[in-house]
């Protein structure tokens, strides 16, 4: 996602554009995010199949909690910081592993994705659209 800015807010509204659908897997799940030290540090994100929401703050019954720091948050999305490294490390607090894993599996990489920022959308093609 090189056209968007690599901010917590930005990567966490870029999650539906990012949302794979996989066929034989249909996925569930409520996520809680707490990202210390951001301006907005809670967010939730619900999965529901082929849908993904993204709300600032903490809604409804979360499946996982995770807790970070901003930076290290960061690191990961842009591909910088490993996530498994800082897990061992405890730098990241994990409710349930096992949803974790499987969340990360049904988005593209922040890094590895170029989804455009609102002002590029005149650019791009009717496929792309």
């Amino acid at each position: 996602m090189a056209n968007t800015e690599a901010t917590v807010e930005a990567i966490f509204r870029s999650l539906p554009r990012r949302l794979r659908v996989l066929a034989d897997d249909v996925f569930h799940g409520v996520f809680h995010w707490t990202i210390e030290g951001s301006a907005t540090p809670a967010w939730t994100v619900s999965i529901a199949g082929d849908r993904c929401e993204v709300e600032a703050g903490h809604v409804g019954d979360p499946d996982c909690t995770v807790t970070m720091a901003e930076d290290l948050f960061l690191g990961i999305e842009t591909g910088v910081r490993n996530p498994v490294s800082a897990y061992m490390k405890g730098r990241i607090k994990v409710s349930n592993i096992g949803k974790l894993k499987r969340y990360e599996q049904v988005f593209h990489k922040f890094h590895d994705v170029d989804v455009p920022r609102p002002g590029r959308v005149a650019e791009m093609s009717e496929l792309e659209r």
